[in-house]
């Protein structure tokens, strides 16, 4: 049977080919996130291993909000007692904070701007430094700096060139006196550093005698597990000491983390291939198997049992995966190496090292492809065991892919479970029960749909019939010939659309929401945008204030809180901007209760849907842990829309409890007899002294910088799901080949008959189009239902409009059958060239 199997396979290559191909995609992908996490992780391990390696214990703040997050400094009196700790041999405060930029010498930024720029200080003993000199010198007075070498080398800078480094005292510039490194790599994943003596980062910073960490190393002897407890137990509990291993190991997840949405956006389009291939292989199998009645009644006639006819069929679909596994593999080592090259070229430049692939990517890859193709073999192999012996006597054909009772329920239960874990998951805003939801939603559809091919083809064939005569007539038959055939095909490309529909929904929804938050939220007429993480610092703020024709100037700012358990974000804005009474007010967020001028005297304003959710009303005191501590806070006002946030305080709020005075964005109003674009141009030029990564735009402009992010992303998605669709219309390809080969006896008849090659052409083509527009259908419906469902999901970022663009769903309709039909021009020609008196013959 394993001689049957083999043979099998080696006289269909095509077909062989072709079902690898669907299971290579995904395997490549799930190795290539394997490899690139993997590699990741070994590369900065080392780096953080060297980073540290001189340093025993070090001692931080501590908060709610985990090991990796920016915390509160500490006083001067935390080092004094920490070097009082019997078995600390050195000790020295260091600063690392988040928020400066380096701008070369065209006035531009220098590195990521999705990455952070930390201005650090450099420490007096070099053992307990995470940095170490490339070249030059260590900083040593108030105009030095020192510059990681990626930064160096991105801003073409020499030693003893004039450096602008934007800072929270607003824009200094400094003499470049050496480069350094972080470990061996030439920057921390693609942030950029500054170092300065610890006076000037004190005071760049806000920081006068205050640490954000104190370095610790220990006498020769005492092990850092004992010099941690000893530390610990003088500095109390509000503080937190940590051995050099273990921020090591955090630093390494932080950086694991902050490279997952690369990992998790990979494994979910491998998830949706394995998945549309597995499709693809079952119901190809399903079709094989149809297709060898004889030589399956044969097989049993001459003894063999179903357990080894099921066995040719498995082992064929092991050959096949494993072939598949294996070129998926090395695909995927590729895959790891060009996304690499793409992280570097985007500012995230790994340090160098060799591609690491571990012995359990090359198993989970070679072992999970292979079993995933053969799971997708049982049924038709099962469906194969059953074919009677009689069979090969008669010289007849078995359909062994009759619609199933059973099947249909599974598949409604299924599609009713994802649909309550759908509802969950929008009720309660997680987007992992959304996912599980829209999945077990098309599993179930996919097994419910050949119920429903036979009514759906008659209603779209009714047209072919009138256009197309007896080739329409016959493109209809041998679509609901096999429902379970149709459907399965379908099924593929349905994965596809959905995903696709879905974007299209989400994209006209996050578009339409910026339109009514634009049109009914903001009052001002220019908005400022900081340009990266880094925000527009209070020295830019003041100076856009100043310019003429500027009425009004209101700085945005934002920070996290815990509420319980969730982390949550809070808005900052003046009481004066909020209030639609004031002549400054710059955002109108719906005042529905409450009053926003109470925001002043240290009251919380909460969205209409938060307050619902807690039960809060005007009056009540929510508890707040904040990093630098807990706080309650009144709510004075309850509002419409949570576009801009859902929580808001004043700024002298946001200034009592973050350390930060950076404005994420600002609010500019124009004077009612000044020029907009004039005071628009007027901004830009001033800013290019005082922040020149921000940006200036129009309430348009804005918008259109929303939808550009959001489309690009969009495109993203939509250029890999695709390639999914690509696969299923392989799919679409095999069938239509195989479906010939199952009817060159009907096709040679056809022909004798008289029907011409270009009707069998035309048939074929339109059975095509029947298949491919039954997925498109089905996939435009749930495409929609989770558009939609994400789109409520993600309301906290702003989105309080669900559009449907019918036109671009039409279009995609049209574009899924056209492809679909592309797809079967091969076989359809394959069909008109059949030897007449050949095909008759055939069995």
């Amino acid at each position: 049977m394993a001689l049957i199997a083999w043979r099998n396979v080696a006289c269909h290559k095509a077909r062989s080919a072709f079902l690898a191909f669907c299971i290579v995609i995904g395997v490549a992908f799930v190795a290539g996130t394997l490899v690139l996490t993997d590699t990741i992780k070994r590369v900065y391990t080392q780096v953080f291993d060297e980073a540290y390696q001189g340093v025993d214990v070090s001692v931080r703040s501590r908060t709610a909000f985990g090991s990796m997050q920016v915390k509160p400094p500490m006083p001067a009196s935390v080092l004094a007692a920490v070097k009082a700790v019997p078995g600390v041999r050195l000790a020295e405060g260091d600063i690392f904070s988040i928020g400066g930029r380096i701008f070369d010498v065209n006035n531009k930024p220098v590195g990521n701007q999705f990455a952070p720029t930390f201005l650090a200080s450099w420490p007096m003993n070099a053992s307990l430094s995470s940095f170490a000199l490339a070249s030059g010198a260590s900083p040593s007075g108030p105009d030095e700096v020192v510059i990681d070498a990626q930064s160096v080398s991105d801003g073409k800078f020499a030693l003893g060139d004039q450096v602008r480094v934007q800072t929270s005292t607003g824009i200094k510039t400094f003499r470049l006196v050496g480069t350094a490194k972080y470990g061996s790599a030439s920057n921390l994943g693609g942030a950029s550093a500054a170092l300065f003596d610890l006076k000037t980062a004190q005071a760049i910073t806000g920081r006068t005698g205050l640490f954000d960490d104190i370095a610790i190393a220990g006498e020769t002897g005492v092990e850092p597990p004992t010099l941690q407890d000893r530390v610990q137990r003088v500095i109390g509990q509000k503080y937190e000491a940590v051995t050099g291993t273990e921020l090591s190991a955090e630093s390494t997840t932080s950086i694991n983390d902050g490279f997952s949405f690369v990992t998790t956006f990979l494994l979910a389009f491998a998830g949706i291939s394995l998945f549309v291939g597995a499709a693809i292989v079952y119901n190809t199998f399903g079709i094989v198997v149809a297709q060898r009645t004889k030589e399956m009644a044969l097989l049993r006639a001459l003894g063999a049992d179903g357990r080894q006819v099921i066995g040719s069929i498995l082992i064929e679909s092991v050959l096949i995966g494993l072939v598949a596994s294996v070129v998926g593999l090395v695909g995927g080592i590729g895959l790891a190496v060009a996304l690499t090259k793409l992280l570097a070229a985007v500012g995230f430049k790994l340090p160098s090292g060799p591609i690491t692939l571990l012995t359990r990517t090359i198993v989970i890859s070679i072992v999970g492809g292979t079993i995933i193709t053969v799971i997708s073999a049982i049924a038709p192999a099962l469906r194969a065991a059953r074919v009677p012996p009689l069979a090969a006597v008669r010289q007849m054909t078995v359909n062994t892919m009759k619609q199933s009772r059973t099947r249909f329920l599974v598949g409604l239960a299924l599609f009713m479970v994802g649909g309550g874990f759908a509802v969950w998951g929008v009720q309660s805003m997680k987007l992992l029960w959304l996912g599980i939801g829209a999945l077990s939603m098309m599993v179930g559809a996919s097994l419910c749909a050949p119920t429903i091919v036979g009514p759906f083809v008659h209603l779209l064939a009714t047209p072919i019939r009138a256009l197309r005569g007896i080739s329409g007539q016959l493109a209809e038959e041998n679509a609901t010939r096999s429902a379970r055939r149709t459907a399965d095909t379908a099924a593929a490309l349905m994965i596809g659309t959905t995903l696709i529909a879905a974007s299209l929904v989400l994209a006209s929804s996050i578009s339409k929401s910026t339109d009514r938050i634009l049109d009914q939220g903001l009052r001002a007429e220019l908005f400022v945008s900081a340009g990266g993480i880094t925000g527009v610092g209070p020295d830019a703020t003041a100076a856009i204030a100043k310019v003429p024709g500027v009425s009004s100037v209101a700085g945005f700012r934002v920070g996290s809180f815990k509420l319980g358990d969730s982390t949550k974000r809070v808005s900052a804005m003046s009481a004066a901007s909020l209030d639609t009474s004031s002549p400054i007010n710059a955002l109108d967020l719906g005042l529905l209760s409450g009053s926003m001028s109470s925001l002043d005297v240290g009251g919380l304003a909460v969205s209409e849907r938060v307050a619902k959710d807690n039960k809060w009303k005007v009056g009540d005191e929510v508890t707040m842990v904040f990093a630098s501590g807990t706080d309650k806070l009144a709510v004075v006002a309850v509002y419409a829309t949570s576009s801009f946030g859902d929580y808001f305080v004043s700024l002298v709020t946001h200034q009592r409890i973050f350390i930060d005075s950076s404005d994420q964005a600002v609010f500019v109003g124009v004077a009612e007899t000044s020029n907009i674009a004039s005071v628009q141009a007027a901004i830009t030029t001033t800013l290019k002294t005082a922040a020149p990564a921000a940006t200036v735009q129009s309430s348009k402009q804005y918008a259109n910088q929303i939808r550009a992010q959001v489309n690009q992303i969009l495109n993203l998605i939509t250029v890999l799901v695709l390639l999914a669709i690509f696969i299923a219309l392989l799919g679409v390809l095999i069938t239509m080949l195989l479906s010939v080969l199952e009817r060159t006896h009907e096709l040679g008849l056809l022909r004798a008959v008289g029907m011409d090659r270009r009707d069998i052409r035309s048939m074929v083509r339109w059975e095509a189009a029947i298949i491919s527009t039954f997925g498109a259908v089905l996939g435009i419906v749930l495409g929609l239902g989770l558009g939609f469902s994400l789109s409520r999901l993600l309301r906290e970022q702003g989105i309080s409009v669900i559009e449907v663009p019918i036109r671009s769903i039409v279009i995609l309709a049209f574009a899924i059958t056209v492809a679909g039909v592309g797809a079967s021009l091969y076989p359809a020609r394959r069909a008109s060239k059949l030897n007449i008196l050949t095909a008759i013959a055939s069995d």
